[in-house]
């Protein structure tokens, strides 16, 4: 276990601050620590997005933990159910784009960097089915039972990064690893045919294997017999320049299915529950390149990497809402932590190119797979809305999100593991606040106006800064979800007494924390190797359309 520790410790180092990496020479960044799981990915994988659902809710940004009679009651508050009078089955689709900018200011110097990159898909949103079982005139007035599907989350994306004039490759950083990494295990952990090995047996770290490739793919050498290792001297690009790429393609989604039961009571107070299954799946593919101009043989480096995440979980919901007034709704909803179990399969290869592209050697890494488990926020979502004048409706939310009680758990921990992630996310992760606000019209009958807006405050505490050249600054190894500001509006038209169609724009900004490409600092000879800070912002266009049908 003293060994595993160790890994644990250099994990988890990625996550917090870069000085903790600067003090204890290990490679960091983007390039070399993807295949990691991290306190960002349980916050990436613990986190949704209140956009989703059916065209509806969507339009008003969400805002429906007071309101009902609507299929994505089941995933906000269920006692939602409790307003139908009738059955409903309804499915809503989406044509989703994506824009992903990354911004790097002062490189090169006196100047700026910006590279964006889009991707469009169209999917599912939400479908469902809700059906009035008991509709009576007593104390139980009615119940109705729903199950259903319902998108919380969107991985598709496209990101590229564009760097002409560095002094320095990331070979470099691969060559100082490499003395730092042959130290340990010796010179024969280097070449032959190398198993993926645990640190348990002697063998790499995960992130090493970046080095490990370079070595193999003769980008990087021995200095004769002694333990110091260079990158190879036809690449020795001292005051030339080097063009650098970075390329991910990301795919992929995260649903719910659910089923839900809503009892109302004498139209005055409506109970509900739901259980709710969650799965996605999560797709990157990340490619770095370095393009060389001073030599003729070799031409660039390409390191590839492919990441295929797939997630389930479980959890559990409980909401109520009152009706005091005939106006005034008020609402209250839990949801559980989801259970998550995440397996990722990872793979990487890199090879040298010539000036035609062609590879001219090429190196492997084992293929590997891991299972990690963890335990996602609370939430606890609190809504009111009012009706005016029988023509409209606002309805305002707010929700709590405690990422700061995020947990690993299972097989492959035993205690003192739980506790150093259980403090590791207490020092990183704070409550999240969200605020959504919606308006509901009916402009004439059977056409009804809807907006919406939302806000996403941060789960990242702000204790914790460290800045290279600028103060103020979060750093983690990937890029992680800051604030969201989302805006929305919609069009519904009843088609007839029983079925309907409904249209609705969501535009979606996202901030995000900076991050290297890749970060090295050698504390014994005080040298540097890195690429950054990054800054990304990304932006969505959705649009929905819904159909329902009421029997």
């Amino acid at each position: 276990m003293k060994i595993k520790r160790t890994l644990l410790s250099l994990m988890l180092l990625s996550m917090t601050p870069a000085v903790f990496a600067q003090e204890n020479n290990v490679p960091y960044g983007y390039i070399v620590r993807q295949i990691e799981f991290k306190i960002t990915d349980m916050y990436k994988y613990g986190r949704f997005d209140g956009g989703m659902g059916t065209a509806r809710s969507a339009a008003m940004a969400g805002a429906f933990t007071s309101l009902g009679a609507d299929l994505s009651s089941m995933s906000i508050n269920p006692a939602g159910l409790g307003m139908y009078r009738s059955s409903e089955f309804g499915v809503t689709a989406s044509l989703l784009q994506t824009g992903v900018e990354n911004t790097l200011p002062g490189f090169p110097v006196g100047s700026e960097t910006m590279t964006s990159s889009n991707r469009t898909s169209v999917g599912l949103n939400n479908m469902g089915f809700a059906f009035n079982i008991i509709e009576g005139t007593g104390v139980l007035t009615s119940f109705t039972m729903g199950f259903g599907y319902n998108k919380l989350a969107d991985y598709n994306y496209r990101s590229r990064v564009a760097l002409n004039g560095s002094n320095n490759t990331i070979l470099d950083m691969f060559a100082q690893s490499v003395m730092d990494f042959t130290a340990d295990v010796g010179h024969d952990g280097l070449t032959g045919n190398n198993p993926w090995r645990h640190p348990d047996n002697g063998g790499a770290f995960f992130y090493e294997w970046g080095a490990i490739l370079a070595y193999n793919t003769n980008l990087i050498e021995r200095v004769g017999a002694t333990d110091d290792y260079r990158v190879i001297p036809e690449l020795d690009q001292s005051g030339m320049g080097i063009s650098q790429y970075a390329n991910t393609g990301s795919r992929g989604s995260a649903g719910e299915y659910t089923f839900a039961g809503g009892w109302n009571f004498m139209n005055q107070f409506y109970l509900g529950f739901s259980l709710g299954i969650v799965n996605s799946l999560h797709v990157r593919d990340v490619s770095y390149q370095d393009r060389y101009t001073n030599t003729a043989q070799i031409r660039g480096m390409v390191y590839d990497q492919r990441l295929r995440t797939n997630a389930d979980g479980y959890n559990f919901k409980l909401g109520m809402v009152i009706r005091p007034v005939q106006e005034l709704r008020i609402g209250l909803a839990v949801h559980s932590p989801t259970m998550m179990t995440v397996r990722t399969r990872y793979s990487s290869i890199m090879r040298s190119t010539s000036a035609t592209g062609a590879a001219l050697s090429t190196a492997r890494s084992p293929d590997r797979e891991f299972e990690e488990r963890f335990i996602t926020p609370t939430r606890l979502l609190a809504g009111a809305s009012y009706i005016i004048a029988d023509r409209a409706v606002l309805a305002v939310d707010y929700e709590r999100t405690w990422y700061n009680g995020m947990r690993v758990f299972g097989p492959l921990y035993d205690r003192a593991d739980e506790d150093f992630y259980r403090e590791d996310v207490r020092e990183n992760l704070r409550p999240a606040n969200t605020v959504r606000a919606g308006l509901e019209v009916m402009a004439v009958e059977g056409i009804m106006l809807r907006a919406g807006a939302s806000y996403v405050r941060e789960g990242l505490r702000d204790e914790f800064f460290w800045s290279r050249d600028r103060p103020g600054m979060r750093l983690f190894d990937m890029p992680t979800e800051r604030t969201t500001l989302t805006v929305s509006a919609g069009l519904g038209y009843r088609i007839s007494r029983a079925s309907s169609l409904d249209l609705t724009y969501v535009f979606g900004k996202t901030d995000f924390t900076v991050y290297d490409l890749y970060y090295y600092h050698d504390g014994f000879t005080d040298t540097t190797f890195y690429v950054g800070h990054l800054d990304r912002m990304r932006q969505r266009h959705n649009i929905m359309l819904a159909y329902n049908y009421r029997f």
